[in-house]
């Protein structure tokens, strides 16, 4: 019974960080629709940015990392690895 108490909670925990990414990753899309507004042009809402293939879209998702990390002071991992890289 225990072992199936474990299993749970080890789903729960990787529900709700499965969820904190999602919102994490709403939030960037929301920032870099902003931005691609800025630069004039428009998208549906929804649109993914960290999906796109157009380099403006995932320009505008890439400055909405860096605007996270600098405001929010944490760093999506795959951003960290690309700064490294540099």
């Amino acid at each position: 019974m225990k072992k199936d108490n474990m299993d749970f909670m080890e789903f729960k925990t990787k529900f709700n960080k499965l969820l904190d990414e999602n919102a994490k990753v709403n939030r960037l899309n929301k920032l870099a629709r902003k931005f691609y507004k800025v630069m004039g042009y428009e998208v549906r809402e929804g649109y993914d940015f960290s999906a796109s293939k157009d380099t403006r879209a995932l320009m505008c998702y890439r400055m909405a990392e860096i605007a996270y990390e600098e405001f929010v002071g944490y760093i999506p991992e795959d951003l960290e690895l690309e700064l490294e890289d540099e």
